[in-house]
């Protein structure tokens, strides 16, 4: 037997976080600056999470890596990156949030669950008679009739009780919840909640059953709109996330 140290995969190391977060401060979006952000979600070739220290939900195109994309998706515990702002996009009222990333974005670390905990009550949307999601009810909205200055991410809180995740026999996963005393029903782009989802299709997974398929209790719900299509945005659910 040998005598030297066993190999043993390392964990990922978690993430040291300046936790004096500023809402409503500046975001730093000038080409060049680095951004630190904690990633909740990916949809195709964008990243989705939280700026810090600011605490602003943004959403970053990646460069075209196959590889890098690979490896982002086989992320599934929310983590830390830093990267290089590219070049200034064009203004878009449906991604007014979007960010290009100039390099390989480098991997901080993983969040402890309790990191993550304080993160997401800090930045949670207030659930309040008559408030709206992304502005409006419809599932999807007119890019005319976006505002300039509006958002297309919002983190809101999900009831155990109200919330159900299901497939129809083409595959199109469906969540339907409560919020704002309003009957919701969003698209999900989340693959982990897609498989559970398509994995027992025609089943309507909810409480203990929707726990079980997903490996954890959904608490919160990434909600985001898609890049504009025939004239209109979705909403879609790009992250489930747990306590």
């Amino acid at each position: 037997m040998s005598g030297g140290k066993s190999s043993r995969p390392r964990r990922a190391r978690s993430a040291r976080i300046d936790w004096r977060v500023t809402l409503g401060s500046a975001l730093d979006a000038r080409p060049g600056a680095t951004i630190r952000m904690v990633v909740l979600g990916h949809d195709g070739d964008e990243l989705f999470g939280i700026a810090l220290p600011s605490g602003s939900l943004v959403r970053a195109l990646m460069p075209r890596d196959a590889e890098e994309e690979d490896r982002v998706q086989r992320r599934r515990s929310p983590h830390l990156l830093a990267f290089t702002l590219g070049e200034e996009l064009a203004a878009d009222p449906g991604r007014p949030e979007l960010l290009s990333v100039a390099d390989r974005p480098r991997l901080l670390g993983a969040l402890r669950p309790r990191q993550l905990r304080r993160l997401l009550r800090r930045i949670v949307f207030s659930e309040n008679p008559g408030s709206l999601i992304l502005g409006s009810r419809a599932a999807s909205i007119s890019y005319v009739a976006l505002p300039p200055r509006g958002a297309s991410l919002m983190l809101i809180a999900l009831h155990p009780k109200s919330t159900t995740l299901v497939s129809d026999e083409e595959g199109e996963v469906t969540l339907s919840y409560r919020w704002a005393k309003l009957d919701q029903r969003t698209q999900v782009h989340d693959l982990r909640a897609r498989a559970a989802a398509r994995g027992q299709m025609g089943t309507a997974l909810s409480r203990e059953t929707l726990r079980r398929a997903l490996g954890f209790r959904p608490r919160y719900a990434l909600i985001a709109l898609t890049p504009v299509e025939d004239g209109y945005v979705r909403k879609v659910v790009i992250a489930l996330l747990g306590r």
